[in-house]
C-alpha cells in the first residue's frame, strides 16, 4: 500500500513538474505596411501574429521572414500617438506610406511625422529592408 501512495505522489509529481515548465506561446499582433500612390509600384509586407513576414505585389525583397512577437508588440505601442497627415511641400509622384495595426491604419504622404518615421524605420529594419 504504501508503494502504491509513493509510486502515485511520484507519477503526480513528475506530470506537475512537466507542465510547470511550459510557458504560453506569447504571440505578436498582425501588422501591415507599404507604400501606395505616387509613381512607383505599389507594395504590402504584412507580418503574422505569429511573426509570419510575406511580400504582396513588391519590388523589395525582404531579408527576415520571421519577427519576434516584441517587435510587432513595440510597433503597437509605438503607433498609439501617430496621425495621418498630408506633408506640406509634398509632390503628388511621391507614393504615400501606410501602417496597419490592429485594424487601424495610419497614412503619410511625406516626412513630416516623426513618431511615424520612427515606426516606418522600426517595421523596414525587422524585414531587412531600407
Amino acid at each position: 500500500m504504501r508503494r502504491a501512495f509513493i509510486l502515485i505522489v511520484a507519477v503526480g509529481f513528475l506530470a506537475a513538474c512537466g507542465s510547470s515548465g511550459s510557458k504560453p506561446k506569447v504571440n505578436g499582433i498582425p501588422v501591415t505596411f507599404g507604400v501606395e500612390g505616387g509613381n512607383i509600384a505599389p507594395y504590402t509586407i504584412a507580418i503574422s501574429a505569429a511573426g509570419a513576414v510575406k511580400e504582396t505585389a513588391g519590388i523589395l525583397s525582404v531579408t527576415k521572414h520571421h519577427v519576434p512577437a516584441a517587435v510587432t508588440l513595440a510597433v503597437k505601442a509605438d503607433s498609439a500617438g501617430v496621425s495621418s497627415r498630408q506633408c506640406a511641400g509634398t509632390l503628388p509622384d511621391i507614393g504615400a506610406r501606410f501602417v496597419t495595426v490592429n485594424g487601424k491604419t495610419v497614412t503619410v504622404h511625406g516626412g513630416c511625422e516623426p513618431a511615424f518615421e520612427k515606426l516606418w524605420s522600426k517595421l523596414t529594419a525587422a524585414v531587412g529592408i531600407g
